[in-house]
């Protein structure tokens, strides 16, 4: 009887769908296999945001309207339940995976037709579990109610496409058991404007797989029982918010977050109406891993509580040891944060969007310049601009920096912005080696810097946007050094100094900074002395009239486009002791017709020889184990390439036989056609 009764059903659905693709050319194909409510939904024309750091998250379609309520409604204010395990399902279980370079075809799941009031469900069963995934619903009017179960299984999830015959509908019923929602589930439902739940704590572990995926992508309220939400109590215990959770929640003005906390997803709070966070404690939003901008509260809300009291001033907790990404994200309130110095890094975007954040305070400037900051917007001097100290008694403005003698870098972006900043001195014995990317950049004070002589590198962008530093001036270079030695590091070629043909730079010269030398269409030779130890990117960048160049022994990277568009350099000989010729670093050397590579080197970069167009051979050395994609594209006369040791060669996941690397046309003929766009490395 039961089969008669499911064959009768089936039947009954197939006669359905051949009535609605006769009544509408417009109707979408129905493709029983795509069940998986983490697949792939047909193309739509809503655009999706990418998970990206954005703030705005607006969709255009569903939001500006003000959310209405009966007259006599009242606010649901509410504390959410404990967790319930008993119909959750993770992704890996509901999703199937469609390899389509298998040449073994994998069977469709198969599907069974239900008749509810009236509607039809088309349903998948879950492996290994008494629910099912509904894949289609048919003949659903304004208002639809997904059932809690269908013919004994528990109905756990809306698949991909589940609704593109209920784009009409204007109101939604969701069961608590729903934990899964497949992609793009609610982009036909553009009149939709009403989702009603009964259970807040089985809303929050539904696993949307995308904005879309949220019926509030679409809905202009949400109801809890018939009313609207807004407050919502977090219970201690729950440890995560699941992706899109509470996405375009516009009623919603207070959330209070539990100590438990450890993880907020992706665009969990994106368009809300969140005005107020509250958290038990500060230490506990440190522990909060927040999945992007709009994953944070604070994004939308800019007003944090401790218990009942608002923060203006943050104050790092001492156990705590580092800043997670997009931590203060938006915080609207925030005037200033002190740091103590025992944290260790700050992450991406922690304090972007903070617009009255006006002061840092440090007490240990020494962990400060130690810090490891993810991007120049994790350190919160770019939008406070002021640093201060805090000696234990006092707390002033930190205008002139020294260094203590221990740090041996200056981390990537530690100053960054710091506008306050008019002086940096060293202390005695300093053992600084490294000022790092950006170290300083903004620092448009600053004035007054002496180099120590242990430093040997200055990264890209150190000293960018430095308008007022002061310079040692020397026959028409500008350098950053001591009075000890004033041409330390050559930082630019003067104003003035038009015409520069020849420069042989000073022996007490270390670095020489990044594009320093860039665009000096007139300078023919140059004499790099062994004192030099590092070059930095785009150093002598479209120094088009370049013919000869000597670099002495104390390199070992040419930095990336160090000499890119060199177009009439001749010849060069890369010392002993350079192990790395870094991205682009000889492109365009469109005149190059010899190059000697060191028996040191151990890299070549991607792009590093492209476009040598007379360079006609080549020798490899034996210690090379890395040539990056394109390294000599363009290079169209390269007929000869030696390696000095063919054997383990990979380009790709093709092994190339030492044979092939024994002649030298072929490895010409693979590194600058058949195998030219892939990476080479030795295994």
């Amino acid at each position: 009887m039961k089969f008669f009764k499911l064959l009768n059903l089936m039947l009954a659905a197939a006669i359905i769908l051949l009535s609605l693709a006769a009544c509408s050319n417009n109707a979408p194909s129905l493709d029983l296999s795509q069940n998986d409510p983490f697949g792939n939904f047909p193309e739509t024309t809503s655009a999706e945001p990418s998970s990206a750091d954005s703030s705005d998250d607006t969709d255009t379609e569903s939001s500006e309207s003000e959310t209405t309520t009966d007259s006599d409604a009242t606010s649901a204010d509410i504390t959410v339940g404990e967790t319930e395990d008993t119909y959750e399902t993770t992704v890996d279980t509901i999703e199937t995976t469609e390899d389509t370079s298998s040449e073994e075809t994998t069977e469709p799941e198969e599907t069974f037709p239900a008749e509810i009031d009236g509607l039809t469900f088309i349903y998948t069963l879950i492996p290994d579990t008494q629910s099912c995934s509904i894949s289609t619903v048919i003949g659903a009017g304004a208002e639809l109610e997904i059932p809690s179960t269908i013919d004994g299984y528990t109905v756990a999830a809306l698949a991909s496409g589940s609704l593109s015959f209920a784009k009409d509908i204007t109101a939604l019923t969701l069961p608590s058991t729903i934990n899964a929602i497949g992609a793009d589930v609610f982009s036909p439902c553009t009149s939709l404007q009403e989702v009603r739940i009964s259970d807040m704590n089985a809303w929050l572990n539904i696993r949307f797989a995308s904005q879309s995926s949220s019926p509030m992508y679409r809905a202009k309220q949400i109801l809890l029982n018939g009313q609207p939400i807004t407050e919502i109590t977090i219970p201690e215990g729950l440890t995560a918010i699941s992706d899109y959770a509470l996405y375009n929640f516009r009623s919603l003005s207070d959330v209070r977050l539990p100590s438990s906390i450890e993880q907020i997803g992706i665009n969990a709070f994106s368009n809300s109406g969140t005005r107020n966070v509250y958290i038990p404690t500060l230490a506990d939003w440190f522990e909060i891993e927040f999945g992007n901008t709009a994953a944070n509260p604070l994004s939308s809300a800019r007003n944090l509580y401790v218990g009942d009291k608002k923060v203006n001033v943050v104050v790092v907790p001492d156990e705590i040891t580092e800043i997670k990404p997009f931590a203060f994200c938006g915080f609207g309130s925030i005037h200033s944060i002190e740091i103590h110095g025992g944290v260790k890094s700050i992450g991406s975007s922690a304090f972007l969007d903070c617009p009255s954040l006006s002061l840092v305070i440090i007490r240990d400037v020494a962990s400060w310049c130690e810090m490891s900051f993810e991007n120049e917007n994790a350190n919160p001097l770019t939008v406070a601009k002021t640093l201060c100290f805090d000696d234990g008694t006092n707390t002033y403005p930190l205008t002139a920096v020294e260094v203590p003698a221990t740090v041996t870098k200056i981390s990537p972006y530690a100053f960054c912005g710091a506008t306050n900043i008019t002086a940096v001195a060293f202390a005695t014995g300093s053992q600084l080696t490294t000022i790092g990317t950006g170290a300083f950049k903004g620092c448009t004070n600053l004035a007054t810097i002496y180099i120590p002589e242990t430093v040997t590198v200055i990264e890209s962008l150190a000293f960018s946007n430095c308008p007022n530093i002061s310079y040692f001036t020397i026959n028409g270079i500008n350098y950053l050094g001591s009075f000890t030695n004033p041409q330390h590091a050559l930082i630019s070629v003067a104003e003035s100094n038009t015409g520069l043909t020849t420069l042989v730079i000073p022996s007490t010269t270390k670095v020489i900074y990044q594009a320093a030398l860039s665009y000096c269409v007139t300078l023919e030779n140059v004499v790099i002395p062994d004192s030099v130890e590092y070059i930095g990117n785009s150093a002598f960048y479209n120094c088009s009239a370049l013919k000869t160049v000597t670099l002495g022994s104390g390199i070992t990277e040419i930095g990336s486009s160090a000499f890119s568009n060199c177009s009439s350099l001749l010849s060069l000989t890369i010392p002993e002791g350079v192990t790395t010729v870094g991205r682009s670093a000889l492109s365009g050397c469109s005149a190059l017709t010899s190059l000697t590579l060191p028996s040191t080197l151990t890299y070549i970069d991607q792009y590093a020889f492209r476009d040598c167009k007379k360079l006609a051979s080549v020798t490899i050395p034996a210690a090379v184990d890395y040539i990056g994609s394109c390294a000599f594209s363009g290079c169209k006369v390269l007929e000869s390439v030696t390696f000095e040791n063919p054997g383990n060669w990979y380009a790709g996941d093709t092994k190339i036989s030492s044979n092939d690397l024994g002649s030298a046309a072929v490895a010409a003929y693979y590194l600058t056609e058949d195998h030219l766009l892939k990476i080479w490395t030795k295994k």
